[in-house]
């Protein structure tokens, strides 16, 4: 995952972080601490600290169809 800061029309890379194990995260949602990954690749949704990466802490497993997002719903 690419970290960017933004001014203007002018975006700056500030950092990378690397998820362990995941294989095609095309759309993540980032919540304090956590980021949460659609994983294409592996057919499985993925929950991984953030900044710091790593590998994923929890995975939700079912029956998707190439899941490419998340998104998040409150009660």
């Amino acid at each position: 995952m690419y970290q960017y800061t933004v001014s203007g029309t002018t975006a700056t890379l500030k950092g990378t972080v690397s998820f362990s194990g995941s294989s095609d995260c095309a759309q993540t949602w980032i919540v304090q601490g956590l980021v949460y990954c659609g994983d294409a690749g592996n057919g499985d949704g993925e929950v991984f600290n953030y900044p710091a990466g790593g590998s994923p802490i929890a995975t939700f497993t079912g029956n998707f169809d190439f899941p490419l997002g998340v998104v998040a719903a409150e009660k």
